[in-house]
């Protein structure tokens, strides 16, 4: 899927009008695109003040899941390959913009793992954290700054439901763009109808030792709401 990334044209955007002395303005990051998994190629369109110019793209650290980049007189186009390592919550790279040989700006690009954890994880210890219901992004945010914290007596590792998420953003600190989705949500029902016959954690506590999932009845046909043990192992699919 083709995927355009407009960059405005705003003054902590790129420029690269020359002054009086004849030198390039640097200005430093023009655009941050945060991708999922998938394969996808992508166009960023350039501003005015690039089209007369003749950019040049370096990646900076090599990866080989960036390739085919193009840079035309408005756009510059690359493909990003299907990011299969789980083993990481994402991968990134940057791709460096030269005009004249001077380094005018960069492209941040980060790509985030399968957003469904290959095994079964706990959710934690049997701890309450009254986290507030029906809203997973909330209630992961909550759970992020409660590690924080808590003085080094819990860290993220304690909570690998919620860490296979949180470890997937790039900048939890200001914006949880994955999460472990409430029971309550309708993105967590979709995860739990689209994926027969797993099961999945919630972020949705119900009591200081249980937390509501959505489970699959015996007959297959339909799910159950039930207070799943925090100790218990799951999959963890992370929503965005």
């Amino acid at each position: 899927m083709k995927k355009y990334v407009f960059l405005f044209s705003f003054i902590f955007f790129l420029s690269c009008s020359e002054n009086e002395d004849n030198s390039l303005t640097q200005m430093g990051r023009v655009a941050e695109i945060s991708l999922d998994y998938t394969e996808q190629s992508l166009s960023v369109t350039i501003p005015p003040q690039l089209n007369e110019q003749d950019i040049i793209c370096n990646l900076r650290h090599d990866s080989y899941w960036i390739n085919d980049i193009l840079a035309s007189k408005e756009h510059i186009k690359f493909h990003v390959e299907l990011n299969s390592d789980r083993s990481k919550g994402y991968r990134s790279d940057t791709i460096d913009l030269f005009c004249k040989g001077v380094n005018v700006g960069y492209i941040e690009v980060y790509q985030a793992r399968h957003p469904m954890s290959l095994q079964k994880l706990t959710w934690g210890p049997d701890i309450l954290l009254s986290l507030p219901k029906g809203d997973g992004k909330k209630e992961t945010e909550m759970l992020y700054h409660f590690c924080k914290n808590s003085d080094g007596r819990y860290s993220l590792s304690d909570f690998p439901a919620f860490a296979y998420c949180i470890e997937m953003n790039h900048n939890p600190e200001k914006n949880m763009e994955w999460y472990l989705p409430s029971e309550r949500s309708e993105k967590y029902r979709e995860v739990s109808n689209n994926n027969y016959p797993f099961d999945f954690w919630s972020s949705t506590e119900y009591s200081r030792e249980t937390v509501d999932i959505r489970k699959w009845a015996s007959n297959n046909e339909q799910h159950l709401t039930i207070a799943a043990f925090k100790n218990d192992r799951f999959y963890v699919y992370a929503v965005r």
